[in-house]
């Protein structure tokens, strides 16, 4: 099966590649199927944890609080509060996020890329002059108006996941 897998990908990438001076599509390299099934892989592991969430009954913009030590991934933090949602923004609409006022213990809201990859995150570090209250996470294209006082937080992305935690201190 992997071996049909990676061989699609070379297809792929041979056909869309760059082409040699005969006009025939450059060699693939075994680095380069790897690193393709790889990407794929992790898109396909951030979809199907999206489908299980809303199958378990996760709705847009709506955070869910997760009992201490009852997170499914490994190495939980058992000293650490973890809350999930998925967000939602387009070119008409942005969503606030609330983050409460936290001191003397870590606490961040990361908002991760169809890829599993960090693309915001609010907490004292990145947002030192204002750590907390509201943000406006929006689209990066979006020509809407936030609240006053909301700090506004730009996604290259239109959804995304929210993982929040905080430091039970």
């Amino acid at each position: 099966m992997i071996k049909f897998v990676c061989a699609a990908f070379a297809f792929l990438l041979a056909a869309t590649g760059a082409a040699n001076a005969q006009g025939q599509a450059a060699p693939v390299s075994d680095q380069e199927v790897s690193d393709v099934y790889i990407y794929l892989l992790g898109r396909l592991l951030v979809t199907r944890q999206q489908q299980l969430d809303f199958q378990q009954g996760f709705k847009w913009n709506e955070l869910v609080h997760r009992k201490p030590g009852e997170v499914d991934w490994p190495n939980p933090n058992l000293d650490v509060a973890y809350s999930e949602a998925w967000v939602a923004a387009d070119e008409s609409s942005c969503t606030i996020v609330t983050v409460p006022k936290v001191e003397g213990r870590y606490y961040t809201v990361d908002f991760l890329n169809g890829w599993g990859e960090t693309i915001a995150n609010i907490n004292e570090r990145l947002f030192p002059k204002r750590p907390f209250g509201e943000f406006a996470v929006c689209y990066k294209e979006s020509n809407v108006d936030i609240p006053a006082g909301a700090t506004r937080i730009n996604l290259p992305v239109k959804y995304s996941r929210v993982l929040a935690r905080v430091e039970f201190g």
